[in-house]
């Protein structure tokens, strides 16, 4: 690379302007961004799911993927390492590390790399997963481009820790739309029940929620049938053994 500088700016402009990006699609755009600068040195990221767990979510090779999905399977290998200390791994020599990646390891060296490195995607106390440097040489990485790697690990962790922010928020949103949603159709519903039967609408409520109760039925499913006609007086009455 030339001028990694440049490449740089126009990475993190890149990044900047990804909040709405899927998940998926952010993370593989890392793995590329990353591959170009370490080239010839190859990516794999891990980062956790919802459970806490480590899934394997990109990689810039299909030789990588397939390790990446190794480590995540047996839960040994350079990213498991990073992220259960939260501290960037230096560059192991892979010829040296089976005695506690030995599954690993060997795995790494069939493939055709030599050593691997990673770097922890940690914002604060929270873990968001891990970044794999595998490289099939012998070559040292230079100060610039660790220097440049750590920049790029920042900004990926404060992409993707937003992202997930405003997935949750959006989620959060959708959830309280619906609540609000339901409380309305269930009111008019209780107002159509009350005027058919000349009742209070505490009354007209205890009909609504008896009829869901019997049916099994969501009461803002039975609120919605009566608004949309699907559901009578007639038959929203309760049966004659009840």
């Amino acid at each position: 690379m030339e001028n990694r500088e440049a490449w740089l700016a126009d990475t993190m402009i890149e990044l900047a302007d990804s909040i709405t990006v899927r998940e998926p699609a952010y993370l593989e755009t890392l793995a590329r961004r990353f591959s170009e600068l370490v080239t010839p040195a190859e990516i794999g990221l891990l980062v956790t799911t919802d459970t806490g767990s480590l899934a394997t979510p990109a990689a810039s090779t299909p030789r990588m993927r397939d390790l990446m999905a190794l480590e995540s399977r047996y839960r040994e290998g350079p990213c498991t390492t990073c992220h259960g200390t939260g501290q960037y791994l230096r560059h192991q020599a892979l010829d040296a590390v089976d005695n506690h990646w030995p599954r690993y390891g060997p795995a790494a060296r069939g493939a055709g790399f030599t050593g691997a490195s990673a770097y922890p995607l940690r914002r604060g106390t929270e873990m968001l997963g891990a970044v794999c440097v595998l490289d099939p040489t012998q070559r040292s990485a230079d100060e610039l481009e660790v220097a440049l790697v750590d920049v790029l690990v920042d900004a990926s962790t404060i992409g993707l820790s937003h992202q997930r922010a405003y997935r949750h928020s959006q989620r959060r949103v959708e959830q309280l739309q619906g609540a609000l949603h339901s409380r309305v159709v269930i009111e008019q519903a209780k107002g159509i029940v009350a005027a058919w039967r000349n009742i209070a609408p505490d009354a007209a409520f205890e009909i609504l929620s008896g009829h869901a109760g019997r049916n099994s039925h969501r009461l803002s499913t039975v609120a919605d049938n009566i608004i949309e006609g699907r559901l009578t007086n007639q038959q929203l009455a309760p049966p004659p053994d009840s």
